[in-house]
Formats: C-alpha cells, structure tokens, sequence
C-alpha cells in the first residue's frame, strides 16, 4: 500500500466523537447517592491516574450494586479503568456486562458502551468485532453525524468490505462540513476509488485534494486519473 494511503488507514477510532441518543421517553431508574459518590471519586482517580487504586475500589462494587442501572455503570467504570490499565479483554468484558440487560439499561448508557467496545475492538484488529459493535451502535445512535460514519468506512476498509466502505465515507464526508473534512478521508476515498477503477470519482476527489492539500503527488494522480478517463 503507498505510503500516501497508510497515512488514511491509521487508527481513527479514538479521534471520533460518540453522538448521544436521547434518554427513552420511559422512566429509569437513578444512582443511590452512595454508589454516584463511589463513581465520581473513581473518575477523580482515573483523572490523577491513579488507576490501579480506582481498580481496587471500583471491583467491590459490583457486589454493592443493587439495581440494573447501578449494575451497568458501575461495570461501565471498571471497564473503563482496564482499558486505562491497558487490560482490553477485561475491558471488553465488563463494558460487554453493561449491554446484557438489553432495553433495561437506558440508551445513554448503551451507545457510548458500544461505541467504546468498537473502538477497543479496533486496537485489538478484530475489525469484524468492530463492525458488528458499529452496527448495533446505529439502530440507537444518530447516524446524521459524519464521525461514525467515517469510523465505519475506516473498519469497512480494514476488512476489504471496499463499497461498504466507500459508502459511508461518502455519506460521512456529505454530512460535514467542507472545512472540517480531513486529508485522510479524502486520501482513503481516493484509495477506494483507484481500487475499483472508477476513474471519474477518482478524478472529482483528486480535483478537491488538489485545491484544499496542495501537494505534487495528488496533482500527478489527478493528471493520471484524467488520462484513464479520456482512454476510457
């Protein structure tokens, strides 16, 4: 792969941002003030990376806690705290005890739980892990926001799924604003466009990377790009 394109195809996972679902119209129920206290010194301790003590504090909760909504955040937390203790299994295990009472658990908590879990999957390379965490996250999440999409396209790539992957970066990059669509996106589409010989949408990108990202190499494929369309 030119080095270019290696440059798109670096982890973006933990750049992008995870859009809130709206909280179910349905009552839930609340934190005890005990285990809400417990919580914001754990986070006081992950914040002073203090993490191995919050792990220590935080593991004898799940005993303490006493409702659904308790039990998911609390192991919401310790999955956190192993993934800043670079523990991924065990990370992955208790963001996956968060998704296990299903709608009981409201949405709030659920996307940024399986957004989470699609991002460790990608440090971890299960791309297909990744993507089926991804999916899950878009039948409660807001799919009119470029980042998962772009995040999307990102594991669609990794796994060779190369027109998943071209359609959502382009619905990724049609839902952004032009000054905040990045190099890389353009450079992973032009990538895509190249591998499917689709030498006009090549030539568009390549136009666009041209006149934003001034750079010799772009102008040459662009020039390239042009040739092949004429050769037709």
């Amino acid at each position: 792969m030119q080095t270019w394109i290696r440059h798109a195809a670096i982890a973006y996972a933990l750049l992008v941002g995870c859009a809130q679902a709206a909280e179910p119209l349905r009552p839930v129920p609340t934190l005890s003030p005990e285990i809400r206290e417990d919580l914001a010194r754990l986070h006081s301790l992950a914040n002073a990376n203090q993490v191995e003590a919050a792990l220590r504090d935080a593991l004898p909760l799940v005993s303490d806690a006493s409702t659904i909504l308790e039990h998911a955040h609390v192991h919401s937390m310790i999955g956190y705290l192993y993934y800043r203790h670079d523990q991924l299994q065990s990370s992955v295990n208790h963001y996956e005890r968060v998704l296990e009472h299903g709608d009981a658990v409201p949405a709030s908590l659920r996307l940024p739980t399986l957004y989470a879990l699609a991002q460790i999957e990608y440090l971890r390379e299960d791309y297909a892990a990744a993507v089926a965490y991804m999916q899950q996250w878009l039948t409660l999440g807001d799919s009119e926001t470029a980042a998962p999409l772009i995040f999307l396209a990102q594991l669609y790539f990794r796994i060779d799924d190369h027109e998943a992957a071209i359609r959502h970066l382009e619905s990724g990059i049609a839902l952004s604003n032009p000054a905040q669509i990045e190099e890389q996106w353009w450079q992973l589409l032009a990538y895509l466009y190249a591998e499917q010989e689709s030498w006009g949408d090549l030539a568009e990108v390549l136009e666009i990377m041209t006149r934003d990202f001034p750079n010799p190499d772009y102008e040459a494929r662009l020039a390239d790009a042009r040739r092949r369309l004429s050769d037709g």
